[in-house]
């Protein structure tokens, strides 16, 4: 299109209108630049785009005006919110190395919804909550431990002096947590089987002396109040699996999923005496149930860190695409500011040769 406007003869163009108009084409390639930039995403070119063509804004029509102006109004804004975006992922990065993590996982929620966000920061942000949630994780569970160990000694006080309803009520905390004695001391389980026995002997403990009907009678009640303290045992640690699992499935913290119905199971297993057929049965569906799920969301994860890895190298390709067109871009502008130095010298037909050669170049895929 330069070609055939400076070609011309044009006898009855003055040189002054010859160069307004070599000017307005100029603006007008600069604003569609800067326009297709936006779309593309190349938001800080298209600034740049914008400000040149602001240069020649004199020579545009009050449309193409109100279109620099729009444009220039949104695009700041866009990089405004990048910045930010940025700013709040270096300042949770920090509260994160300081071990703020309350703080670091606040600031992180404040722009994970944000639009300007690219795939490797969203790959990124992920990945810090990730980390964050099994860091609170941690350290939930140490409290947890320091609190049912506390129980623990507490109830092994309770059980050495004589106070089984107490010790037991305790026991059978830290038997439900899954949590393990510390050093020799016997297992929370161990406790409440022998407090359960000594309960029931006291229960059934004759005050006279019986013949052999009734003492087979109090063995039968023996048994049998027993088996239901062994029933309601299990049912608690069954549903307490079920409740941890849920837990560390949210935290996405699969190893320890599983190993809260592997414990489960071992419970179910060790009881099935006591428990019969239907109830052994019943348990150990609801915790092949629960394996199973386990399963399947860590294969979920997994697909989604596959998917993440290749949102980032989509992202990656992304920025290089850009960065050859930030270079096509820069050498235009070269090419234009050329030509322009070279209209305000009055050297026309060169500026011609330039502009084509520029023209040449952003056609050029």
């Amino acid at each position: 299109m330069f070609t055939v406007a400076l070609n011309s003869p044009a006898a009855a163009e003055s040189d002054s209108e010859v160069k307004i108009r070599v000017i307005r084409s100029v603006a007008e390639n600069w604003l569609a630049v800067a326009n297709k930039q936006f779309e593309r995403g190349f938001y800080r070119a298209c600034q740049q785009s914008l400000f040149r063509a602001k240069d020649y804004e004199k020579y545009l029509t009050d449309l193409q005006v109100q279109n620099l102006y729009g444009l220039m109004k949104k695009t700041t804004a866009i990089l405004a919110e990048k910045i930010r975006v940025q700013e709040v992922m270096v300042s949770a990065e920090e509260l994160f190395t300081e071990g703020h993590l309350q703080e670091a996982h606040q600031q992180l929620k404040t722009v994970i919804d944000s639009e300007m966000i690219t795939a490797a920061e969203r790959g990124r942000i992920d990945a810090m909550l990730t980390e964050i949630a099994q860091q609170l994780a941690n350290q939930k569970k140490l409290q947890r431990i320091a609190e049912f160990a506390e129980i623990y000694v507490r109830s092994v006080e309770f059980y050495e002096a004589g106070e089984l309803e107490k010790a037991r009520e305790g026991f059978l905390e830290v038997a439900k947590s899954g949590l393990e004695a510390n050093g020799d001391g016997l297992p929370a389980e161990d406790y409440l089987l022998k407090i359960d026995s000594m309960l029931v002997e006291r229960l059934a403990l004759p005050s006279f002396e019986e013949d052999e009907e009734v003492a087979e009678k109090r063995a039968t009640v023996q048994k049998g109040g027993r088996s239901n303290i062994l029933r309601s045992y299990v049912r608690a640690v069954v549903n307490d699996a079920v409740d941890k699992t849920e837990s560390f499935l949210s935290q996405g913290e699969f190893e320890q999923a599983g190993q809260a119905v592997e414990s489960a199971w071992e419970v179910v297993a060790r009881n099935e005496n006591s428990l019969g057929e239907v109830l052994f049965v019943r348990y150990g569906s609801e915790l092949d149930k629960l394996a199973a799920r386990v399963a399947r969301s860590e294969d979920e994860r997994l697909l989604q860190l596959e998917e993440q890895k290749r949102l980032e190298a989509q992202e990656a390709e992304r920025l290089r695409l850009e960065e050859l067109a930030r270079q096509k871009e820069a050498k235009i502008a070269e090419l234009r500011e050329e030509a322009a130095a070279l209209m305000t010298e009055g050297k026309y037909e060169e500026a011609r040769q330039i502009l084509e050669e520029m023209i040449e170049l952003k056609e050029k895929k």
